[in-house]
């Protein structure tokens, strides 16, 4: 584990983790703004990608896990995303669509920054996540320290 909020867990994720992340990421609905809804084999890839980026730059997208019951239902984190050019570490989440509206995201990612601010990357005030809502991404409001 790495962090713990009131209601989740933040892990590194694991192959283990490709079924509770297909329904995540292979929903269509979840997944409008990428290209397509992702394959079985596109989750692998995506874990595969972030365990790479664990080993590399000690930061990737972590499972979040409900506390309550053990399964995950997203992911969440710091990740270095191309954005016009230039490398910009971006808070990304993604959560399975009948775990939505319910803050999950919100205190997921306040607790990431958090992390990254005070033990990894000095994150500025003014830094401004990046969420996938849009067909591009786009400044979202800086969750409040």
């Amino acid at each position: 584990m790495i962090l713990e909020t009131q209601r989740l867990f933040l892990r590194e994720m694991t192959l283990s983790d490709l079924d509770p992340l297909l329904v995540v990421l292979g929903d269509a609905e979840s997944m409008r703004y990428y290209p397509k809804p992702f394959d079985r084999e596109m989750v692998q890839n995506w874990i595969d990608r972030h365990c790479r980026s664990y080993a590399q730059h000690s930061l990737g997208l972590w499972a979040m896990v409900l506390k309550a019951t053990g399964e995950v239902i997203g992911d969440c984190e710091l990740i270095w995303q191309e954005v016009e050019g230039h490398q910009e570490l971006e808070i990304g989440y993604h959560v399975r669509r009948d775990q939505q509206m319910q803050g999950y995201a919100t205190e997921a990612a306040s607790a990431c920054q958090d992390y990254d601010k005070n033990i990894k990357y000095p994150v500025s005030p003014a830094f401004a996540f990046q969420v996938r809502r849009q067909p591009y991404p786009v400044p979202a409001p800086v969750v409040p320290p």
